[in-house]
């Protein structure tokens, strides 16, 4: 007993120390600062990071970190990347897709990490998400619709996978990534609720077998299966080949990284001994009033997660979004402008917050939340606090309230399509029979933005059906094709309350005026740029300003101190487990 007692003490003096991790931060690649979420992906062998990031013009690229190098190089083939990426297996090369907009279709392809040409490989249906490939280039795809597939590249033949308990999830399935035999891989179901489940399922469409309760994104890394839970990471061993879970969870980083809750989805990447991530960070927002030069007149309210402005027809009060920056729920509220105080006037904070437009007379707003379960729906609070549901023309639908219309008969309404994936505008009556009718359905429209002319007459959106996002002009209630408005890419468009004029934020974000001349079509005029403002990337970026009832200032919603975050990656993550 002795002599093996001295044995393990030897044993235990010379046994190697844990490595020591290392972090260091990748900063964007570009003048554009990172988004929320960034698409990031490391390769299979822990040696390359590849992330998705826009150029000062709004248009996405695919860039390669490899982790022995300073800095990333762009992929010059991947002009137009949509959203997350793949690896092939070796290592070498990554599957991305572009959005065919004539076609509604994204096309699949696989470009080297060397340069050169990508190589178009399928086509697939708009919004298909991927994340993992295996060695017989065989890929796992979220679809629109939510059901998890499996493509394989030799045949582009689209098969199901993992069936959807639609009984027990409501939202749909996602995150794929393969396991190491290639066949079984984990996924979440997801739940409006955010009570998704972790499972682990194979290319032969069995049905899943469940692994964890509660919990997202699954990666599968070094014997161990990472996951998280409102955006904090934690890993617990997992056995690949018996496909079971042991011991306990712990925690993997202190900080809380970008996440969606109801999509399961955190912002992260792991492959052998390094970790990627994106820590969250939700901008604080001040609300201050500009003159049309950008001079400060004064501020309305202390910084918060104030988002979404409206102000009201007689300019005395805003509407403004606030949420909980750590749950991504909140409610809306009300702002006097006079007295600088604010109240909530919904109560059930939900995911996702609440949006609100006013009625023209001030009287009356239209909410958009998900005050039931998902999908987000539309409602009418009345001025004595009750409020009234309004039928969603498809129930599997998004809808967002946009804007009210001069005449109070009919609310201007965004409508994301949950199976295609695309967005289009429509009109929703408020007064006799008549039933929901969409806009310009051939301009299809990933942002819910869109105003009425101050005469009703007119509508001006936005649309990326160019592959940017551009303003356009439309008439409303007669026929007539839009006008494209913006040359170089714009979002956030207001009328003058003259209706003479349109304002809207560039690409660079700068504030721009453009005259208009509406008769029987329309004729825009030269251009001019009134001030810039500090950048905030992203689709749903708070960043934004609303036009007074007089014309003569903006209420600017801008960040207030740090608005970005880099990328960080961490060597040797294991070393970080049971820290915090």
């Amino acid at each position: 007993a002795l002599i093996a007692f001295a044995l393990g003490v030897g044993y235990v003096q010379r046994a190697p120390k844990a490595p020591q991790p290392i972090h260091f931060a990748i900063a964007s690649p570009t003048n554009e600062p990172f988004e929320y979420i960034i698409p990031l992906s490391l390769s299979p062998d822990g040696k390359k990071l590849a992330f998705v990031q826009n150029d000062e013009t709004q248009t996405p690229w695919v860039w390669v970190r490899a982790l022995d190098s300073n800095e990333p190089v762009k992929l010059e083939a991947t002009v137009g990347a949509a959203r997350m990426t793949a690896w092939s297996a070796d290592s070498n090369s990554v599957f991305f897709r572009t959005h065919d907009s004539a076609r509604n279709v994204d096309k699949l392809k696989r470009v080297s990490t060397s340069g050169g040409s990508a190589e178009v490989l399928c086509d697939l249906p708009g919004g298909t998400e991927f994340l993992s490939a295996n060695r017989n280039d065989q890929l796992l795809l979220a679809a629109p619709d939510g059901s998890l597939k499996q493509i394989a590249i030799s045949d582009c033949a689209i098969k199901p996978t993992a069936p959807w308990d639609r009984t027990k999830y409501d939202v749909g399935e996602g995150w794929p990534k393969f396991l190491p035999d290639g066949n079984h891989f984990t996924y979440v179901a997801l739940r409006a609720d955010k009570h998704h489940d972790i499972y682990v399922g194979s290319l032969d469409g069995e049905p899943g077998k469940l692994l964890i309760h509660n919990a997202g994104a699954p990666t599968f890394a070094d014997g161990r299966l990472l996951f998280a839970r409102d955006g904090y990471l934690y890993a617990q061993p997992f056995d690949p080949v018996g496909l079971k879970m042991s011991g306990d969870a712990v925690q993997v980083l202190r900080m809380q990284l970008a996440f969606r809750g109801v999509g399961g989805i955190a912002n992260y990447s792991v492959a052998q001994s390094v970790l990627a991530y994106h820590e969250q960070l939700y901008p604080r927002m001040e609300l201050s009033w500009r003159d049309l030069k950008g001079n400060r007149l004064g501020t309305l309210m202390e910084p918060s997660t104030w988002e979404n402005i409206r102000v009201s027809p007689d300019g005395r009060r805003v509407l403004s979004s606030k949420s909980d920056m750590l749950t991504h729920t909140g409610d809306l509220w009300v702002i006097d402008a006079a007295r600088k105080t604010s109240t909530a006037i919904t109560h059930e904070n939900p995911y996702g917050g609440v949006l609100g437009v006013w009625s023209p007379d001030g009287k009356r707003v239209a909410l958009t939340g998900h005050f039931e379960a998902a999908p987000d729906s539309l409602s009418i609070l009345e001025s004595d606090g009750s409020r009234k549901q309004l039928s969603s023309p498809n129930p599997k639908n998004d809808y967002v309230a946009v804007d009210w219309s001069p005449d109070g008969k009919a609310l201007l309404y965004w409508e994301s399509d949950n199976e295609t994936a695309s967005g289009r505008f429509g009109i929703y009556p408020l007064i006799g029979n008549s039933k929901p009718q969409l806009l310009f359905e051939k301009q299809s429209s990933n942002l819910p933005d869109a105003r009425f002319s101050p005469d009703g007459k007119w509508i001006a959106f936005i649309s990326d059906r160019s592959g940017r996002s551009e303003i356009y002009v439309a008439p409303f209630g007669r026929p007539g094709a839009p006008v494209q408005i913006s040359t170089h890419g714009g979002q956030n468009v207001r009328w003058t309350p003259d209706g003479k004029n349109l304002l809207y934020m560039a690409a660079d974000y700068q504030i721009i005026r453009i005259p208009l001349g509406l008769g029987a079509t329309v004729q825009a005029g030269e251009q001019s740029v009134l001030f810039q403002l500090p950048p905030i990337p992203g689709m749903n970026s708070p960043l934004g300003f609303e036009v007074a009832p007089a014309g003569k200032r903006l209420l600017v919603n801008a960040p207030v101190g740090e608005a970005s975050k880099p990328l960080t990656v961490v060597v040797n993550w294991q070393s970080e487990l049971g820290k915090h």
